[in-house]
């Protein structure tokens, strides 16, 4: 026997023990034996549980276990629960029973009600059933009908074969499978709309008893179809999952609930697959000196569709901020609280309203420190001179602004920064104010000035004098000749202490500087001596030069004079002075020339 157990009473039922014969009342949660026989109220239905399957029996009904439940299938007693001897009168009744006239019209009246005219138990005497038999010549006979629950099943007809006392075939009229006459359900399934799940679960109500079968087609967009089933409940709901996944797209419901009774009911609804997420793109914030800057990004996302963004800093904290989706698919959305400086992910999300959601994720630097920035003081007689600095950021834009123009000078990406000879616009002599202005990536600056001195003239105090070379020590010859047989000489001069400038004496290719040559020497007044007597001249012939020069390069110098050394051998002993080449002077009138181009000299003896 399947396993049967009784779920739920509405009403007074008892359970008839098939061991003891003990009468109890039926509760719900008893299990219910083999043989055991379920005594239902009028007015009360019981609902059993056989191997799990929920059947409501209806009310004034008395039933035996095991159920059969399947009238095509068997025509055996155990179909049915039958109490007293009048089983064998009525099997008699439907083989034709022959004898005497009273028996021919029992069979009569009986096959009339067959064929619907009447009830089939006014032909028996009243039973302990409490049916009332009516006729009154049924010797007793009875039975009581048992219904069949929860099965929807075709109308059963008889048909007998002809005896002595009945002619041709009686076809009854149909009826429902408990006997009842059939009555309006109904069945309504609750809106589904539009959703990302491929297998939606499919819900609704109805009015069918429950335990009822509903069965459900499902059609995606793509015409394929599921069949799938759901009991109803006892509050008249029930509930069944699409089993296999939809096509994304339009899907239609068709739904009927069947009673044990037979009645039935349809229903449909609608829906709408849509398992495509949007897609969303942050764009990539990067660096930022903006505290609270915007985040903006683009989607797919319909119009007027909202963007969860969510800022995280490196110790998990978090801020959110939504927005809206625009006509051109485009997002923005301010910081609300200022952002400390650092590194920070920007998550966006957008979801659908199929609940579908994507995300993307962008990752925000925030950097409010400037670069430090510095220029070199220069003074040069260049007038597009080279600027030189030192900068920090390796990766700064700095720009030179001089004498109203702005140039942008080259990051040496080591601490330097260099603008190159030639780039500035000339520069008159003169003093000037450079800026020099560092910009990092994300917008921040520093500034510095330095001084520029344009000098381009040697005679600082612009006296006209800058240096002279005047004489020598022992100019033996002819004053102010430079020639002398001295080889042990000073070599004197004049330079303009006001020009701050530097004097470089070069006798002959050698130079002597003041300051590093002690030979070299100026007095308060300016005039400079060049002391060679510890370094005797070999005769011959010396050019000087005496020369100026500034700070900045500037510098004069005097023309280049020879200083004649010359040596004479006064005692014979050999050791010459060398007067150098032997000069002859020729005055023209007092000569005379032969035809071969000699000349000779004329004396008057006179």
């Amino acid at each position: 026997m399947a396993e049967v157990s009784i779920v739920e009473v509405n009403g007074e039922a008892s359970l008839v023990r098939s061991e003891t014969g003990e009468q109890i009342n039926a509760v719900s949660g008893m299990a219910v034996n083999e043989g055991d026989v379920l005594n239902i109220s009028p007015d009360a239905t019981v609902t059993v549980s056989v191997n799990g399957e929920l059947r409501t029996l209806p009310a004034g009904q008395t039933v035996s276990f095991p159920l059969q439940l399947d009238f095509t299938d068997s025509n055996t007693d155990d179909e049915f629960a039958v109490f007293d001897e009048s089983v064998d009168e009525l099997a008699a009744l439907l083989d034709g029973v022959e004898g005497t006239e009273n028996a021919s019209q029992e069979n009569g009246d009986f096959l009339d009600v067959l064929a619907g005219e009447g009830d089939i138990l006014e032909s028996l005497e009243a039973t302990a059933a409490g049916l009332d038999g009516g006729a009154g010549t049924g010797g007793g006979s009875n039975f009581v009908r048992v219904d069949r629950i929860n099965e929807d099943v075709d109308p059963v007809g008889f048909q007998f074969e002809q005896n002595n006392n009945n002619d041709g075939d009686i076809t009854p009229t149909e009826f429902s499978g408990t006997g009842e006459q059939a009555q309006d359900i109904s069945l309504t399934l609750d809106p589904i709309g539009l959703t990302n799940d491929t297998t939606p679960t499919i819900t609704g109500i109805t009015s069918a008893i429950p335990g009822s079968t509903v069965t459900f087609t499902v059609t995606d967009s793509e015409g394929n179809t599921q069949t799938l089933t759901a009991i109803v409940q006892d509050d008249g709901t029930f509930s069944a999952d699409v089993p296999n996944a939809l096509a994304d797209g339009d899907f239609t419901v068709d739904a009927t609930v069947l009673e044990p009774t037979g009645n039935t009911a349809d229903g449909s609804t609608t829906g709408q697959i849509d398992a495509t997420a949007p897609t969303i793109t942050i764009n990539a914030p990067g660096s930022d000196n903006d505290t609270t800057p915007t985040l903006t990004g683009t989607t797919d996302a319909t119009q007027g569709s909202t963007v969860t963004l969510t800022i995280t800093d490196s110790a998990g904290n978090t801020q959110t901020v939504t927005a809206i989706v625009q006509a051109d698919g485009t997002y923005s959305a301010d910081v609300p609280a200022e952002l400390a400086e650092g590194e920070f992910t920007i998550n966006a999300s957008v979801t659908d309203e199929a609940g579908n959601t994507d995300t993307d994720t962008g990752t925000l630097v925030i950097d409010t420190t400037a670069p430090t920035v510095a220029i070199n003081d220069l003074t040069t007689n260049d007038t597009t001179p080279e600027l030189t600095g030192t900068v920090n950021d390796p990766n700064a834009v700095v720009v030179v602004t001089i004498d109203g123009n702005d140039y942008t000078a080259t990051n040496n990406g080591n601490g330097t920064w260099t603008l190159a000879d030639n780039i500035v616009a000339l520069l008159a002599e003169g003093n000037y104010t450079a800026t020099v202005t560092a910009t990092d990536a994300v917008g921040n600056s520093d500034s510095a000035t330095g001084s520029i001195v344009i000098d381009t003239s040697i005679d600082e105090n612009n006296n006209g004098q800058t240096v002279t070379f005047d004489s020598i020590s022992n100019d033996s010859g002819v004053a102010g000749d430079f020639i002398t047989s001295d080889s042990t000489l000073i070599f004197n001069g004049t330079v303009d202490l006001g020009d701050n400038t530097t004097l470089t004496v070069t006798v002959d290719g050698t130079s002597y500087t003041f300051g590093t040559d002690p030979e070299l020497t100026i007095d308060g007044s300016g005039n400079w001596s060049l002391d060679l007597t510890g370094t005797p001249l070999p005769a011959g012939t010396y050019a000087v030069v005496a020369t100026v020069t500034d700070e900045v390069g500037n510098s004069a110098s005097t023309a280049s004079q020879n200083v004649v050394v010359q040596a004479l051998d006064a005692i014979n002993d050999g050791n010459a002075v060398d007067m150098g080449e032997p000069v002859v002077t020729v005055n023209p009138p007092e000569t005379t020339s032969n035809d071969c181009g000699y000349w000779r000299p004329c004396f008057n003896n006179a």
